[in-house]
């Protein structure tokens, strides 16, 4: 199972980077100014929510895309968890 890596604005917000795995990412939002989310399905019933936090952007366009890029590349792999090539995150809420 693959992972992909968000390097974190401070090591205070638990750690350098947080992970998420990639088999399970069903999709991946719009994101604005402040966040993204990244929904993350077991089944055709459940679905969590994992909410990026992070600094406030004015170009937020290519986040998005750094995700998905990791996601492609980690997907399947087995290894160091592909570092997401984007601004470092505040956090990483699941719901």
């Amino acid at each position: 199972m693959g992972y992909i890596k968000f390097a974190k604005a401070a090591t205070t917000n638990g750690g350098k980077a947080d992970l998420l795995p990639c088999d399970n990412i069903v999709h991946v939002g719009v994101p604005n100014a402040t966040t993204v989310e990244i929904k993350l399905g077991g089944n055709a019933s459940t679905v969590d929510v994992a909410t990026v936090t992070y600094p406030s952007q004015s170009d937020f366009s290519t986040i998005r895309d750094a995700i998905n890029d990791a996601i492609e590349k980690a997907n399947g792999a087995s290894g160091p968890a592909v570092l997401v090539d984007m601004v470092k995150i505040t956090s990483i809420a699941i719901s």
